[in-house]
């Protein structure tokens, strides 16, 4: 079968599909970069400002009751009941 283009044309024709289809790819995984870069500073700066809030947090004093050490103070007996040491005799 013989196509009505001469082979220069074809050839020529060939070549420029090829750059097309090279500068397309190109562009989607220049869109999908910039896209992910988008999402990744978004994320970041969320979660640096969550993280000066806790910063904020941590640097309020605090007031500590007298109920709150008991508190602590019972759970912490709870946990952690004392043992006693018995030598042999």
């Amino acid at each position: 079968m013989r196509l009505p283009f001469s082979q220069a044309v074809l050839h020529q024709a060939i070549g420029q599909a090829f750059v097309d289809a090279l500068h397309g790819s190109f562009l989607l995984s220049g869109m999908a970069l910039f896209a992910l870069a988008l999402l990744v500073a978004f994320l970041l700066q969320q979660r640096q400002r969550v993280t000066r809030t806790s910063r904020k947090l941590a640097d309020t004093p605090m007031t500590v009751t007298v109920a709150m050490q008991q508190s602590v103070a019972i759970e912490r007996e709870e946990r952690e009941p004392s043992v006693v040491f018995r030598t042999p005799g």
